[in-house]
């Protein structure tokens, strides 16, 4: 893994590093957030993984790099933030839906 902030703009090669980063940190996110919270990593994938969520864990990364961090602590803001998001999603939804008398 780089070791310096990516450079702006970014070439094809640091674009593919990137997209690889912003992949692992999403990946641990949905793993931690599914540890944390007791729903399977496959059901917050299909309730997390979108394009909008994809945009927001890569500003967060580019964010911290832009503030000069090295890619191993932007992306572990990144991941700290995401994880966050999730577990408030799910609350959200889980504490949306009705209770059906079976849980």
């Amino acid at each position: 893994m780089r070791t310096t902030p990516f450079p702006a703009p970014l070439n094809c090669d640091q674009a593919e590093e990137l997209g690889q980063i912003i992949g692992s940190v999403m990946a641990i996110s949905l793993q931690a957030a599914s540890a944390l919270i007791n729903i399977s990593v496959r059901r917050l994938a299909e309730l997390c993984l979108t394009d909008t969520a994809v945009d927001a864990v890569t500003g967060e990364f580019l964010k911290a790099n832009e503030e000069g961090h090295p890619p191993a602590e932007s992306a572990e803001r990144a991941c700290r933030w995401f994880t966050g998001a999730i577990v408030s999603v799910a609350k959200q939804i889980t504490s949306d839906r009705p209770s059906t008398g079976t849980e």
